[in-house]
């Protein structure tokens, strides 16, 4: 059993998460990677649109079966404050939110935050794994991103830099074909 928690200031994961990441096959990571696509376009439907906050994000899975709970927290979001935001290698820079609204900025966030966890299912380790948090940070303001990106299916390779970055995977979108996978505010 998988179970990862990623909630405002912290991520939680069962102990050997990584080694069972690795050890489940890549059919089934691929599943439960749309799996999350799927409940992440319900959740923003029902978002409330006053006081938005990051939801906490838990993610339980095995061969057989899969759950992903997205629901409010109570911490308010303040693209500001880090004790508002998920942990580093979850958060997105808060220079990319300049001018987007209170709500916007938190479908993004929480965009950012699902695209770390589906490089995290399909690769079995974290984003820039070998780096401090103080490094990972530096990196993402700078707009880089994990090189193991770029040895996922292109679909998935796709769909996680748009969740990086939306005008990044817009333009990995403009240069390979594709059609949009993911829409953003």
């Amino acid at each position: 059993m998988v179970v990862l928690k990623i909630i405002p200031g912290e991520i939680i994961t069962s102990d050997g998460f990584f080694e069972l990441l690795r050890e489940t096959s890549q059919e089934t990571r691929l599943n439960w990677t749309k799996y999350i696509e799927a409940r992440l376009s319900k959740w923003e439907e029902l978002m409330p649109i006053l006081n938005p906050s990051l939801p906490n994000i838990v993610f339980t899975a095995s061969n057989s079966n899969r759950k992903l709970t997205i629901e409010p927290s109570r911490v308010p979001y303040d693209r500001y404050q880090p004790r508002s935001q998920y942990p580093v290698r979850f958060r997105i820079p808060p220079t990319t939110l300049s001018g987007l609204s209170q709500r916007d900025c938190v479908i993004r966030a929480m965009r950012f935050a699902l695209g770390s966890l589906i490089f995290m299912i399909m690769t079995g380790t974290p984003p820039f794994e070998e780096l401090d948090d103080g490094a990972v940070e530096k990196e993402y303001k700078r707009g880089h991103y994990p090189g193991d990106v770029i040895y996922l299916q292109e679909r998935i390779m796709i769909e996680v830099l748009q969740y990086w970055s939306r005008e990044f995977g817009e333009a990995w979108l403009h240069i390979s074909g594709c059609e949009s996978l993911v829409y953003f505010p």
